[in-house]
């Protein structure tokens, strides 16, 4: 009897396919992750290891995949896999939801900085010989500001941690559930989304992505936001509209943008948004510490888990599905 095979559809870490390979589990790396390169090689796999949301892992995947057991996500959010669909076929979805919940949080006080702090701006000056920019390049602190967490999970908390032990931030937060212990461990402020919103100096999203916060942050909420405040989004780039971002971006409404996350992956190149100056980008690359990638890269040892007939420790419930 042949060992079970792994579709890989995107590079991950030595330590995830090392924990295959000790497990005996044969793995293939697709050459792509196109869609028609995935429905092609899925039929004889009997685990499936993603990792991007550029593509849907849905019924139709499923259905061409007679042999599937398991659905690693490497990472944390499910909304581009149908967990409804894998529970209905017999399909377990598994994901890595503490291995880059540190990262995220690190970088997401990065995109703060940089925007505060110009940090961008000041490069380009030194680089194109502009060096007196310096006079007219005058950020804000963090120190004494209000920071704004929309979603106090895994990742907001540790933002929070933070912004109020680094920085003497006020931080306020609203999630959908009030987080009493994480309010007394960490001197947070539970609060309404209004209120979060309107009084936050910098706004920072952590939430899924649901029928519910997709376009959460839209022209009627981006209005109610602090004048000259700052966005920060490394969560999922469709919970904001983009068109009314960047007319706020435009008119001063919201000061600067940082973002990891945006609504197509990789954004057209001509999206007014990246041409505008108060701006930081990056490609959707928040979780890539050297230390999460082999943290999420281990969720091949709960693919392992299933294939062997054994109870995986981190499953998705078939109600995480977008």
């Amino acid at each position: 009897m042949s060992p079970p095979r792994v579709l890989i559809l995107q590079p991950i870490h030595k330590a995830g396919t090392d924990a295959l390979a000790e497990a005996g589990i044969e793995f293939v790396n697709a050459p792509d992750a196109r869609r028609e390169t995935l429905l092609a090689l899925i039929g004889e796999a009997d685990g499936l290891i993603v990792r991007t949301t550029g593509y849907r892992i849905d019924a139709e995947v499923m259905d061409r995949a007679p042999r599937l057991r398991v659905i690693g996500r490497h990472g944390v959010g499910v909304d581009h896999i149908d967990v409804r669909a894998a529970h209905d076929r017999g399909i377990v979805v598994v994901n890595t939801p503490e291995a880059n919940s540190q990262g995220v949080a690190e970088y997401t006080v990065g995109l703060m900085l940089s925007l505060r702090r110009r940090l961008i701006d000041a490069d380009r000056a030194v680089r194109t010989g502009k060096w007196t920019q310096r006079e007219r390049l005058v950020g804000g602190e963090l120190f004494g500001h209000t920071l704004g967490i929309i979603g106090l999970g895994r990742i907001g908390s540790r933002v929070g941690r933070i912004a109020k032990a680094g920085f003497q931030m006020r931080v306020l937060y609203f999630d959908i559930v009030r987080k009493h212990e994480e309010e007394r461990a960490l001197g947070v402020e539970f609060a309404s989304f209004d209120e979060v919103v309107s009084q936050a100096d910098i706004l920072t999203l952590h939430t899924p992505l649901t029928p519910l916060t997709r376009n959460m942050m839209n022209a009627r909420t981006i209005a109610r936001m602090k004048p000259g405040a700052c966005l920060v989004n490394a969560s999922r780039g469709e919970v904001v509209e983009f068109d009314a971002l960047v007319a706020a971006l435009r008119s001063g409404q919201v000061s600067g943008a940082g973002l990891d996350v945006f609504p197509e992956e990789p954004p057209d190149a001509a999206h007014p948004i990246l041409s505008l100056p108060n701006v930081v980008v990056s490609p959707h690359m928040a979780s890539h510490s050297g230390e999460s990638m082999v943290r999420m890269s281990l969720v091949a040892e709960d693919v392992v888990r299933v294939l062997s007939g054994k109870q995986p420790r981190n499953p998705v419930a078939p109600e995480a599905a977008a």
